[in-house]
């Protein structure tokens, strides 16, 4: 019988989180071309798995049946805990020199409090930007490889703002555990804000090792060899690229609904309209 600890995480835990189209993709993909670090895909983990098993908790409560009569809520806390760390350690075993181990579901931005609660050592990269340039691409994405007919750049502003409303909240609530990130940043100075990436984690790289990560992560290396702004990406995953493609694709009665949605938040975040 094999030892189940021994595929059991035992190291930091970092979290991607942001509204979806924002680049936390390009995130990941810098910090996977560091030896120590790992970031997993897409695992909702705290979206889809620990509700059920809190609501299963809560729903027998004081009763003579249910899972309370086993562990108190701060053990059902660490249960998770080692559940979630389990399945990293499965995980990092494709990296086994890695010394953080990094998770990216930008939804769970909304579960900020639930993974604090469970991980109370973890840090968040909070990956923000442009409305517009969210909201463009998500309409593509939309209209070919994550159908929803129902998707219109009021719906899309409106998760851009729940989004980023949560995250500037648990900003607020746990400054020293996050780190905000603008896609522009990436976009315009990637050697600069890719070390600031790496000093939140304690990793320190000089602008040489920067370059190099900027380098292996441009737009043409995910994208068949497409440069930023190349058309051709439209209903793709690697669509643009580029700061500003919004102009191309939204209509000016999109870009007013989208500014509208945004509102106040847009400028906070030092968006010029």
């Amino acid at each position: 019988m094999s030892d189940l600890t021994e595929d059991i995480w035992h190291g930091p835990v970092f979290f991607i989180v942001g509204c979806s189209r924002s680049g936390t993709t390009w995130v990941r993909n810098i910090f996977n071309n560091h030896p120590a670090v790992l970031v997993g895909e897409e695992s909702y983990f705290f979206c889809d798995v620990t509700p059920p098993i809190r609501r299963t908790y809560s729903a027998k409560d004081g009763g003579p049946t249910g899972l309370h009569r086993y562990v108190t809520t701060e053990g059902l806390a660490r249960g998770i805990e080692l559940l979630f760390r389990r399945l990293a350690g499965e995980r990092a075993r494709k990296k086994p020199e890695a010394v953080w181990f990094g998770e990216k579901t930008p939804a769970h931005v909304h579960r900020v409090s639930d993974i604090v609660e469970v991980l109370p050592n973890a840090r968040f990269i909070h990956v923000v930007r442009d409305v517009r340039d969210v909201v463009a691409s998500m309409l593509d994405a939309a209209r070919s490889w994550s159908p929803n007919p129902k998707a219109t750049a009021a719906t899309a502003a409106e998760t851009w703002r729940r989004a980023v409303t949560a995250g500037l909240r648990a900003e607020e609530r746990w400054p020293e555990k996050f780190m905000r990130v603008r896609y522009e940043d990436l976009a315009e100075d990637g050697t600069t804000t890719i070390r600031r990436l790496f000093d939140f984690l304690d990793i320190s790289i000089d602008n040489q090792r920067a370059d190099g990560i900027r380098d292996a992560t441009r737009f043409e290396r995910y994208s068949g060899g497409r440069r930023p702004g190349e058309p051709g990406g439209e209903g793709r995953f690697y669509r643009l690229g580029i700061v500003g493609g919004w102009q191309r694709s939204l209509s000016p009665v999109d870009q007013s609904v989208t500014l509208e949605a945004a509102g106040a938040l847009h400028r906070e975040l030092r968006y010029a309209v």
